[in-house]
């Protein structure tokens, strides 16, 4: 490409466009010349390739006509032999019709090994065409048996990758669930059950924590002590409340922590199982690799 050192530029941009155009051009210009040069010769040869075939297809159709020519030669044969059996019997006719005989055997025997190297040949170009086509379609269906296989590894492959991906997207949510569940029974260490309709107290879930630390828990006075001098029913009540309470909330952890197992276990077991089709497929795509592997080296 030539450089443009006196312009500005704008006209360099211009000018390497307009150059770059002339050159694209040139070499479509090119390549549709050589297109041509290459439509040409093909056509030379297709002409040739027509030529030849129309001058196998004379040369059989001749051979062909050599039958008819045995027929006619044959009935002239049967009308020289009438003619021969009616004319006298000299000797010249005897040597007449010895002289056609022998002329008309040798032009039958000549006709018929004509007829026979073309039968021959006919017979040897069409097997030689049957074998060309039965290679053929062997190779084609070679790569087709090929083709298919190799799709079928990659699409074993893609839903590996998928199953994969699935595995450890399970296994993230499963380590996040939990995280979540003990970072859930970390932030709460109580639980507020229901005593009766209007009442409710807060009880530790973890012992270790002081019921201090619990927002808006407070002791109450309105609830009689021990040494109080009220009836022993309320204390009695108070005391059946809260093991009622303390009762509800084993149940409740109980289950939760039921619960959490069955879930844990239901997604280990569906990790379990992916896990078991991916290796699977693992081998099964290991065994069509190698299938595909001696099917291309058999077809070279």
């Amino acid at each position: 490409m030539p450089v443009f050192t006196a312009l500005s530029v704008e006209d360099e941009v211009q000018e390497r466009t307009k150059y770059i155009d002339e050159a694209r051009k040139r070499r479509i210009v090119e390549l549709r010349r050589i297109e041509r040069e290459r439509a040409k010769e093909m056509l030379s040869r297709f002409k040739a390739a027509s030529a030849q075939n129309r001058q196998q297809q004379i040369q059989f159709i001749q051979e062909l006509s050599l039958y008819e020519q045995k027929k006619r030669i044959q009935q002239e044969l049967r009308e020289i032999e009438e003619l021969l059996r009616t004319a006298d019997a000299n000797q010249e006719a005897a040597g007449v019709r010895t002289r056609a005989y022998s002329a008309v055997k040798s032009k039958a025997a000549d006709i018929y090994e004509r007829r026979r190297s073309a039968l021959e040949r006919g017979n040897s170009a069409l097997q030689l065409l049957q074998a060309q086509k039965q290679a053929d379609t062997e190779k084609l269906e070679r790569k087709e048996q090929v083709r298919l296989q190799t799709k079928q590894v990659e699409n074993i492959r893609a839903r590996q990758a998928a199953l994969v991906a699935r595995a450890r997207e399970l296994e993230r949510r499963i380590a996040l669930e939990k995280e979540q569940y003990n970072k859930h029974r970390e932030d709460k260490p109580y639980a507020i059950v229901e005593i009766t309709k209007d009442n409710y107290i807060p009880l530790l879930a973890n012992r270790n924590k002081s019921t201090a630390k619990i927002p808006g828990f407070q002791v109450s006075n309105d609830f009689p002590l021990e040494g109080d001098n009220l009836n022993g029913d309320v204390s009695h009540n108070s005391h059946q409340n809260a093991f009622l309470a303390a009762e509800a909330t084993k149940s409740m952890a109980r289950k939760a922590a039921i619960k959490n197992a069955e879930d844990r276990e239901r997604t280990e077991q569906v990790v379990r199982s992916e896990l078991r089709k991916t290796v699977k497929e693992k081998e099964t795509a290991k065994v069509a690799d190698e299938a595909i592997r001696l099917l291309y080296m058999l077809s070279k």
